[in-house]
C-alpha cells in the first residue's frame, strides 16, 4: 500500500496464541499464516502482514510495535474477552487511531480501517466505541442445543473447517477491497465518474437475529454493494431518526429482519428501534428504492409487544408501505437476496418493443393453491379461451424461487383472479395482502381488475367472506362462466382506458 510500509497489523491478546493440534500448532499463527496466503490472492500480490511474535506480552511495549502501527494501512483484531481486557492491545488500537488521523483518515468510504475477525464472541455493548461500527467475521458456531460459542477449528461436525475456510475468505476479500478503496483516495480522481454501486440500508436488529445480519452484511459485501449504517444508532430519538433518514435517503434496498424480540426504545419515544427503522423506511428513501421485510418461517416464543408489531407489517403497515414480506428460512432468504442483487437491471425497451408491448394480450394471473390445480382447470381453460394470456403459480422449485415467481406475475399482471378452493381462510389472507404490497413491487399502474372466485368445499368461513378489496364471485356448485363477463370486459379496455 503506497504510504504504509505495513499493510495489515493483527492486534491480538498473546493468551489466545494457544496449540490447536497435537504438533503444537498455535491458533494466531495458523490464522496470520492462512490470511496470508488469501490476501495475497485476493489483492493479487505478496502483502506485508506484521504481528508481535513473541511468546507473550509481559515485556515492555517495545517502540517497534508503535512504530509498525503509525505506519499500518489496517489493523485486524482478534476479538475476544482477553483481547477486550488486554491494556496491551487497547495502547495498540490508541496508537493506530491516532495515526490514522494524520495518515488518510480512520473511514474510507464509509469503511473503518479496523477489521475484527471474532475468534469468541463478544457482546456488542462491551466492545470499545472505536469497534462498535467496525466489520466482524465470526470464526466460530453457536451451539443450538446449549447456545455456546465453539471455535470453528475445535468444532468436531465435518463441515468446521469449511465455514473457517469461508469466514477467512471473506476476511481476505474485505481486507483487499478496503486496501483498494485506499489506494482509489489517495490517487487524484481523473473523472468524476458515479459510484454505481448498489447501496443497501441494513437495518439494525435484536441479538436473536444478529447473526443472520451478519451473515447476510458479509454476502452484500462480498457481491460488491455498500452496507449502511456502519456506525451503531445513536440510543435518542432525535439523533436516531435523523441518521436513520440521512443513510435511508441515499440506499437502492433497505433490509429489516424481524424476530421473537420486540428490541431497545431509544430515548424519547414508546416505538422500539426496529420499529421505528421500519417505519422511517415507508416515510424514506428515493423513489426507486426497494424495501425487504423478512420475518424467520415458524417464529415462536414472540414477546407480546412484538407480535402485535408483526401484526401490524404483515396486514395494514406492510400494505400502505410497500415493503416485499418475506417469511422464509434464513438460507432461502439469502438465496432470494443473492438472486435480486446479482440479477442485472434490464435494459430500456426500445421503441418498436415499447410499441409491440402495448399490442400484448392482457394477463391475467390466476392464483390458486397446489390442490386445486385439477379444479381450476376450467377457468384457466375459459380466460385462454377468450383471449387472456394466462399465468400460474409454479408448484415445484425452492421457497425463496416460488416466492419471486409470484412476486413477479403480481408486477406484471394486468388483472388477478384468486380461486379459493381446498385451502385455508389463512392461505386467502396471505395472497389478498399480496394484492395490497405489489404496488411495492415495482408495479407502474393499478390492477384492471381483482377478483376472488369461491369453489367447492363450502365451509362457514366462505359463506362470510366479505371484501372491498376485490370482487366475489361464488361457483360452490359449479363453476358458472357467465358470472364472469363483466369482469373479463374490464380486462380487456386498454390500459388508459
Amino acid at each position: 500500500m503506497p504510504g504504509f510500509p505495513t499493510d495489515i497489523f493483527i492486534s491480538y491478546c498473546h493468551v489466545d496464541n494457544h496449540p490447536i493440534d497435537t504438533k503444537g500448532t498455535l491458533w494466531v499463527e495458523n490464522f496470520h499464516r492462512d490470511l496470508q496466503g488469501l490476501v495475497n490472492t485476493c489483492v493479487g500480490r505478496n502483502v506485508v502482514i506484521w504481528r508481535d511474535r513473541r511468546l507473550s506480552g509481559a515485556t515492555v511495549f517495545s517502540d517497534e510495535i508503535a512504530d509498525r502501527l503509525r505506519s499500518t494501512a489496517i489493523l485486524v483484531t482478534i476479538e475476544s474477552p482477553g483481547y477486550i481486557e488486554s491494556e496491551w492491545c487497547t495502547r495498540e488500537r490508541e496508537i493506530f487511531v491516532g495515526a490514522a488521523a494524520g495518515n488518510g483518515g480512520l473511514d474510507i468510504d464509509n469503511h473503518r480501517r479496523i477489521i475484527r475477525a471474532a475468534k469468541v464472541p463478544v457482546p456488542l455493548p462491551e466492545l470499545p466505541d472505536v469497534l462498535k461500527p467496525t466489520v466482524g467475521f465470526p470464526l466460530y458456531s453457536i451451539d443450538e442445543q446449549s447456545g455456546s460459542a465453539i471455535d470453528f477449528l475445535f468444532d468436531p461436525r465435518p463441515e468446521a473447517e469449511k465455514l473457517y475456510r469461508r469466514a477467512l475468505s471473506l476476511l481476505a476479500q474485505s481486507i483487499a477491497d478496503l486496501l483498494k478503496q485506499m489506494r482509489d483516495a489517495a490517487a487524484p480522481r481523473e473523472s468524476s465518474a458515479p459510484d454505481t454501486r448498489t447501496t443497501v440500508y441494513l437495518a439494525e436488529t435484536t441479538s436473536d437475529l444478529e447473526r443472520d445480519r451478519t451473515a447476510i452484511r458479509l454476502e452484500l459485501e462480498a457481491r460488491g454493494c455498500v452496507v449502511t449504517p456502519r456506525q451503531p444508532l445513536p440510543r435518542d430519538f432525535e439523533s436516531c431518526t435523523a441518521m436513520v433518514r440521512k443513510e435511508l435517503a441515499r440506499s437502492d434496498l433497505s433490509i429489516h429482519l424481524l424476530g421473537s424480540r420486540y428490541g431497545l426504545i431509544p430515548e424519547g419515544v414508546t416505538k422500539s428501534l426496529i420499529e421505528l427503522q421500519t417505519d422511517l423506511a415507508v416515510e424514506s428513501g428515493h423513489p426507486g428504492a426497494r424495501r425487504l421485510v423478512w420475518i424467520p418461517r415458524g417464529l415462536d416464543s414472540i414477546e407480546p409487544q412484538q407480535r402485535v408489531f408483526l401484526e401490524r407489517v404483515r396486514s395494514d403497515h406492510s400494505s400502505a408501505s410497500g415493503f416485499e414480506l418475506l417469511e422464509t428460512s434464513p438460507a432461502e432468504f439469502k438465496t432470494f437476496l443473492i438472486s435480486m442483487i446479482e440479477r442485472p437491471a434490464p435494459p430500456p425497451p426500445k421503441a418498436e418493443e415499447a410499441d409491440a408491448a402495448e399490442q400484448e394480450l392482457p394477463h391475467i394471473y390466476l392464483v390458486r393453491d397446489r390442490e386445486d390445480r385439477e379444479s381450476v382447470a376450467a377457468l384457466t381453460k375459459f380466460l385462454f379461451n377468450q383471449g387472456f394470456e394466462v399465468l400460474t403459480q409454479a408448484d415445484e422449485g425452492e421457497e425463496a424461487e416460488l416466492r419471486q415467481n409470484h412476486q413477479e406475475n403480481l408486477k406484471v399482471a394486468d388483472a388477478v383472479m384468486i380461486w379459493w378452493g381446498h385451502t385455508s381462510k389463512v392461505w386467502l389472507d396471505y395472497m389478498m395482502r399480496d394484492l395490497d404490497k405489489a404496488r411495492g413491487l415495482g408495479r407502474k399502474s393499478p390492477f384492471r381488475a381483482t377478483a376472488v372466485c369461491i369453489a367447492a368445499p363450502r365451509v362457514p368461513d366462505k359463506d362470510e367472506f366479505m371484501t372491498h378489496k376485490a370482487q366475489v364471485f361464488k361457483f360452490l356448485d359449479a363453476f358458472a362462466p357467465e358470472a364472469l363477463n363483466a369482469l373479463i370486459q374490464r380486462v380487456k379496455l386498454p390500459a388508459h382506458a
